[in-house]
């Protein structure tokens, strides 16, 4: 198997997304208040709205009898999968330090009643506390750019919780953007929040290409349906220019230039268990990190390295 990701060899075309008027996501973000005051929560979903809107407006609707799972939900968006889409069961995880907590809220919105489960526990060392296949969508925005440890724990247990055919919607930032290559050019770090501010997992720890994430999905069973990349600040005469530096890449099939905005969204649909537990594109370096946990990494180190070169040989 080869170490660098390369795009699915499917075509992988933009998605039929519907249209939402920015205003009424930004509406349904404040519904439900998750901690913050009516000032903070109102610059929160200006701020998110747009990035909102082009996930929600590809998550499938529900007549109120389909389960959506949000990794990572602090409860902002549960406004809006009520309010925009229908949904009337809605679990949310906050991914933290706090593990073990959890609570079932009965809320409701005008004339509708709908049930909220949140939970709190840590998402790369903890199995997800649901049964398998319970649910119809899992949704999981600006998430994975956070993860320390083990992001295909994480993929590893969306996959067990969701339904065959289910839907995944994925969204993080791209690593490939013209504005991050910009930065790098520029002598400045390319992560678009690598901030130390001492709060938990809140910055982001490692970012991916679009073609990283398709590949990450399809190796955790998902057929990825549409994977798309988008700007949400306006286009400079550097930008374009950029883009232009790029061509090359693009005709040699190493990365479209459709995939070269700031933020990456990938729409998916479960059709298989794991495929690959430890894929070796992301978990090994043959020219550092193996040598290195040989000599020095004790018994997880090996037991790591051996689980590397298992599916080496698979492969």
């Amino acid at each position: 198997m080869k170490n660098n990701p390369t795009p699915s060899s499917r075509p992988l075309g933009k998605s039929a997304a519907r249209q939402i008027p920015l205003r009424d996501v930004e509406e349904s973000l404040m519904y439900v208040d998750a901690g913050l005051t009516d000032e903070n929560q109102r610059a929160y979903a200006k701020s998110v709205a747009p990035r909102a809107r082009e996930a929600l407006s590809r998550i499938h609707t529900s007549d109120g009898g389909q389960r959506l799972l949000d990794v990572g939900c602090y409860g902002q968006w549960i406004g809006a999968y009520v309010n925009l889409l229908g949904y009337r069961d809605v679990t949310g995880i906050a991914h933290g330090e706090d593990a073990g907590l959890g609570c079932d809220m009965p809320v409701k919105m005008g004339s509708r009643d709908f049930k909220l489960r949140s939970d709190f526990f840590d998402i790369e060392t903890d199995s997800f506390p649901y049964d398998d296949e319970s649910f119809d969508v899992v949704v999981c925005c600006e998430v994975l750019e956070h993860l320390v440890r083990d992001p295909m724990q994480v993929m590893s247990e969306i996959n067990r919780v969701v339904k065959i055919g289910g839907q995944l919607v994925f969204q993080t930032p791209n690593s490939a953007s013209l504005r991050t290559m910009l930065r790098t050019i520029a002598g400045l770090q390319p992560y678009s929040y690598s901030v130390y501010h001492g709060v938990g997992v809140d910055r982001h720890n490692r970012e991916f290409t679009t073609a990283e994430l398709v590949r990450l999905i399809e190796n955790s069973g998902f057929s990825v349906k549409t994977a798309e990349t988008f700007r949400f600040r306006k286009t400079s005469w550097l930008m374009r220019l950029a883009k232009v530096l790029t061509i090359p890449a693009a005709i040699a099939g190493k990365c479209p230039l459709g995939w070269r905005n700031d933020v990456s969204m990938v729409v998916a649909e479960k059709v298989d268990g794991v495929l690959e537990r430890w894929p070796s594109w992301l978990y090994s370096d043959p020219w550092f990190i193996e040598p290195w946990y040989r000599k020095h990494g004790g018994p997880v180190g090996q037991r790591r390295l051996t689980e590397w070169q298992r599916e080496k040989t698979a492969a």
